[in-house]
């Protein structure tokens, strides 16, 4: 498999989004079905782009890409969009794509896409992923 679609999130509402520049984190807050909370922090966060969050953020597939497995073409899609701002060209250089791809091939970094049914979506370039059930 290329990626790896996490579980418990589809039809979930993605309802807050907090990034922390200072300390290279982000916190991904989603209303599940079943009603609970969870919060999924990226740590290291290299790089997000979320475009349309809207008041209804509907979740088809949250998909993380990390190791050998990791197809390289669908990576560097992601990365591409992910680093094109307002649908301009990406600022990433060809050399730091490449870079960034092996380093997610080889497990030293992680890609998430949020898929989304509605609203956002979502792309983000990490080292660590920590899901938390919220109180």
């Amino acid at each position: 498999m290329n990626y790896q679609v996490l579980a418990g999130y589809h039809d979930a509402v993605l309802s807050a989004i907090n990034a922390d520049e200072a300390v290279s984190s982000s916190v991904l807050t989603f209303e599940l079905r079943d009603g609970s909370t969870r919060r999924v922090v990226l740590k290291g966060c290299e790089l997000l782009r979320i475009v349309d969050f809207t008041n209804q953020n509907i979740v088809s597939r949250l998909i993380k890409y990390s190791g050998a497995s990791a197809d390289a073409t669908d990576i560097a899609d992601k990365l591409t969009w992910a680093a094109s701002l307002s649908e301009a060209s990406s600022y990433l250089s060809q050399e730091a794509l490449t870079s960034i791809v092996s380093r997610v091939q080889r497990g030293n970094a992680s890609v998430l896409y949020l898929e989304p049914s509605n609203g956002a979506e979502l792309v983000a370039l990490f080292t660590e992923m920590v899901q938390e059930v919220a109180g």
